[in-house]
């Protein structure tokens, strides 16, 4: 379970830099690490306990998994940020140390 979690993510963190695209795991709002748990329990679930085909269990889970991504993306599901929200610079501020760089450069 641990390789597969650790597989999805990596695989989905290298496509973003590669498309140089923020990550969609340092995204807020993004249910990636949980669904891919679930996506891996399912597997070892279908093949462990039912004894399905793995070529066959491969295939439910990858479905399971677009569908649980495609839900979450179109219903817009977000998660809460644990760090404080930080506030955009105000225009006069970044002015103003746009100015003071400006002075201390021909000084």
């Amino acid at each position: 379970m641990f390789v597969g979690v650790v597989n999805g993510l990596a695989g989905g963190l290298l496509r973003d830099v590669v498309v140089r695209d923020v990550p969609a795991l340092l995204r807020l709002g993004q249910f990636v690490a949980p669904m891919l748990v679930l996506a891996c329990g399912l597997f070892l679930v279908a093949t462990g306990h039912y004894g399905a085909n793995a070529t066959r269990a491969a295939g439910g889970t990858i479905a399971a998994f677009f569908v649980l991504r495609a839900l979450a993306v179109s219903f817009s599901s977000k998660t809460r940020s644990i760090l404080p929200e930080l506030e955009a610079p105000k225009d006069s501020d970044v002015t103003s140390r746009q100015a003071n760089r400006a002075d201390s450069r021909s000084s």
